[in-house]
């Protein structure tokens, strides 16, 4: 869940060119990817999750990145509570969805490499498992929206006008309830992060071990030591 609060207002010029430079940059970059990856006939269960890893990012880069500066720029104050609560449920979607994506192509990489004949991924298989992953990120995703909710800013001393801001319930007087599955989603999310890290390095290790032992069983077979 993200930790971005209207405390960082001074260097929201900064944040929200950077943003937009990722925004332009993600979305031309991600167009590419998928008209490559289209025009690909070769059926491979690694071209599909390449293609829908760009998908994603490409709906993130056009959805989430520019609600996000936009919630920058109004610096997280906004009357529509549907706006404050749909922009956490793409935020815990996406970036849950690309981390378990990224994981994923690194066990289909680490099969395709090590363990050819095995045929663990199929494409029927990484289909299911992409519908996993959707259902599993907007499950997260669809939770944090109970997780936040407009509370009235009276630290503007604006008294005519009033003034609300997008803020997690944590942060607000709040139920046990409440308090219970933020922890919940908190920590789901820290700890499929943290595999996903882990996971991702510890299977190109993997992939990097096993491809040096194949090329030193190819290059240095039959080689004669010089002082023979």
């Amino acid at each position: 869940m993200s930790f971005m609060t209207a405390d960082l207002s001074n260097q929201i010029p900064t944040v929200m060119a950077m943003l937009m430079v990722i925004s332009i940059v993600g979305i031309v970059g991600n167009v590419l990817v998928i008209i490559v990856y289209m025009l690909k006939h070769d059926k491979l269960t690694a071209n599909l999750f390449i293609l829908v890893l760009a998908v994603s990012d490409l709906l993130s880069c056009s959805t989430l990145v520019p609600a996000t500066i936009c919630i920058e720029y109004i610096e997280w104050r906004m009357q529509s509570v549907v706006f404050c609560k749909v922009y956490y449920l793409l935020n815990n979607t996406f970036i849950p969805f690309s981390s378990l994506l990224i994981s994923c192509i690194a066990f289909d990489r680490y099969f395709c490499l090590c363990h050819p004949f095995l045929r663990i991924m199929t494409l029927s298989r990484a289909r299911r498992v992409i519908f996993v992953l959707i259902s599993v990120s907007f499950t997260i995703g669809c939770s944090s929206m109970f997780l936040v909710r407009l509370e009235k800013n009276d630290t503007s001393g604006n008294t005519t006008e009033k003034i609300y801001e997008c803020t997690e319930t944590t942060k607000v007087n709040h139920t046990t309830l409440e308090n219970m599955v933020y922890q919940i989603v908190q920590k789901s999310q820290l700890v499929s992060h943290i595999l996903c890290i882990i996971s991702v390095i510890v299977l190109y290790v993997l992939i990097y071990r096993s491809v040096s032992k194949v090329s030193s069983d190819i290059f240095g077979v039959n080689v004669v030591p010089e002082h023979l």
